[in-house]
This record gives C-alpha cells, sequence and structure tokens, in this order.
C-alpha cells in the first residue's frame, strides 16, 4: 500500500511541480522528488535519507545538491 501512495506522490509531483534544471545537470527531478518523498515519509532529515538511499543505491546526489536545486531554483507551479 504504502509503495502505490508513494508512486502516486511521486508521479504528481514531476506533473505538478517544475523545478528548472540546466543543461548539465545529473540527477534530474525525479531523482530530487524521490529523496524529498521518503525523506517525509520516514520523517528524518535529508542528510539521513541520501545516506540510506546511498547504502542500496548508486548514482544518488548529495543533500546538498537537493538543498542548492531548490534554494537557486525555488518552485514552480505547472499550469496547464
Amino acid at each position: 500500500m504504502h509503495k502505490k501512495i508513494y508512486n502516486t506522490i511521486l508521479k504528481k509531483l514531476e506533473r505538478d511541480i517544475h523545478l528548472p534544471t540546466h543543461c548539465n545537470t545529473i540527477h534530474g527531478n525525479r531523482r530530487v522528488f524521490e529523496i524529498l518523498l521518503q525523506t517525509t515519509f520516514l520523517n528524518q532529515f535529508v542528510e539521513t535519507t541520501v545516506k540510506e538511499i546511498g547504502y542500496y543505491s548508486d548514482g544518488i546526489c548529495s543533500a546538498d545538491t537537493v538543498f542548492k536545486r531548490i534554494k537557486t531554483h525555488g518552485w514552480n507551479k505547472n499550469t496547464p
């Protein structure tokens, strides 16, 4: 059940929130949203989530990358 809720929220974030990226961006918005969503579900710090995901997954972006992307670009709601 949690996986279904997680995937539904992740798809909604990807569709409705635009987080600008540059052409040289290594980690896409999906990865950033996955980290933020898991952080929310687990009720922990972003740094802890990144560390835990890094144990079983390669190519994870750092917590600093997540914070910088949000701080630099902000959030924009997509309009239809």
